[in-house]
């Protein structure tokens, strides 16, 4: 059961958040990308995304479902970053399983194409986006890095993957 709650979750606030091309469109308006989504303005984006945090964070912490709750949101220019807390009645059984589901080759492709990929900003600046989960108790259950390169790697071992075993 945690298995579908980890895909969503790790798709989390960042796809939900904002549509995909909203962001990349507002960058655009603002004069803070050029048209390749390249940053041209620093400040400007600082600013932008420290309101954008702001935002978020009036409504955290954001209870997902019943096993996780979002707590934490960190936005800059060149990465961001979500800290997710399982819920006290999650089993290290689950949280075990969790931390497989999420750490797998075929999450890491879906977080990617969900949390990276549609947004031309993040690609064109190779603009990272961490996932963070952790237990009830501050303990560590994975980390997911989201950049160009881990979102390549991913992608090449999925189609290696898919030739040999389908």
């Amino acid at each position: 059961m945690i298995k579908f709650f980890v895909l969503l979750i790790s798709m989390g606030v960042s796809s939900a958040s904002f549509g995909y091309s909203e962001i990349d469109d507002e960058l655009l308006s603002r004069n803070l990308v050029d048209d390749n989504y390249v940053y041209t303005n620093i400040s400007g984006l600082a600013n932008y995304f420290r309101e954008s945090a702001n935002e978020i964070a009036m409504s955290l912490p954001l209870q997902l479902n019943s096993y996780i709750q979002l707590e934490g949101v960190a936005l800059t220019p060149r990465f961001a970053q979500y800290i997710y807390r399982y819920a006290p009645s999650v089993t290290n059984e689950d949280l075990s399983n969790a931390k497989r589901d999420l750490l797998s080759n075929e999450n890491l492709n879906i977080m990617c194409s969900e949390s990276h990929y549609p947004y031309k900003f993040k690609t064109a600046n190779d603009f990272e986006t961490s996932f963070f989960y952790k237990t009830s108790t501050n303990e560590k259950v994975a980390e997911v890095v989201l950049t160009n390169k881990t979102c390549s790697d991913a992608k090449k071992i999925q189609i290696i993957f898919d030739k040999y075993f389908y």
